[in-house]
């Protein structure tokens, strides 16, 4: 389950690449546009005011995100829609997606599915983290296979998403032009144990799923402990890397 009050801690920081994103579509004049995994919509409502013509669909398989969302939807011209991204088929002028792909396997099935509904013209815009290989995602992994949690957690695995490459040459094979690219945003974070909140937000969640009340306790507490090491709180703050990787695809045919 999300919480979408959890995840809007850091609402800032995390709506940038969203922004970063959405300046690299190219002007089009869309007329049906979907937002997959939008969350509570609240930058998804962004879609609907750059291309007022168009009827913008958010889509997320949260209730709890769409009910915290519904007050930003527009009736008719952009509504939010409970559904699962692999049932998606509809084509499509834009498929924007932000921060959600890399929560659906098979992205070597996925990808060619969602390039298949792009509309002649339209543009195919993802957003993912690139994260996993950072401490805050090693040492998440290291501390649920170390304590006495570890049966709970046999399933848990890290999200998987492939190197921007593979994502790239997929769709240039499939005959988009692409634009590509990776940034790693330094973000200085306040707070006790502010890497701690940013991840309960996202990853950490389908591990505290998992355990009981003293159980998340002892594991928040463990994975803290760990974390200050690498992360120290400083004078102004600690600094949070966060990298993402981003693609615009258009087909040109």
């Amino acid at each position: 389950m999300r919480d979408p009050n959890q995840y809007a801690v850091f609402a800032d920081e995390r709506s940038r690449p969203f922004f970063s994103l959405l300046e690299r579509v190219p002007e089009r004049p869309f007329r049906e546009i979907i937002d997959l995994g939008c969350g509570a919509g609240v930058l998804t409502r962004s879609l609907a005011e750059r291309w007022p013509q168009a009827h913008v669909i958010g889509l997320d398989n949260s209730p709890q995100m769409l009910a915290a969302g519904a007050k930003h939807a527009i009736p008719g011209r952009f509504d939010l829609v409970e559904g699962d991204i692999l049932a998606y088929d509809k084509p499509t002028d834009l498929i924007f997606t932000n921060a959600a792909l890399q929560w659906v396997d098979g992205h070597e099935t996925l990808f060619p599915r969602l390039a298949g509904l792009i509309k002649s013209g339209g543009v195919l815009a993802c957003q993912m983290p690139s994260s996993f290989q950072q401490p805050s995602h090693l040492i998440m992994e290291e501390v649920a296979r170390s304590g006495p949690w570890a049966p709970k957690l046999a399933d848990w695995r890290q999200l998987q998403v492939k190197e921007l490459e593979w994502y790239g040459n997929l769709l240039l094979e499939m005959g988009f032009s692409v634009d590509a690219w990776q940034t790693t945003y330094h973000f200085l974070l306040q707070g006790d144990d502010p890497v701690v909140e940013w991840v309960k937000g996202t990853s950490l969640q389908p591990i505290l799923n998992r355990l009981d009340e003293a159980e998340r306790a002892a594991y928040l507490a463990e994975y803290a402990h760990r974390l200050r090491e690498v992360y120290p709180s400083q004078a102004h703050g600690t600094v949070y890397p966060f990298t993402r990787i981003f693609f615009v695809a258009s087909r040109v045919d």
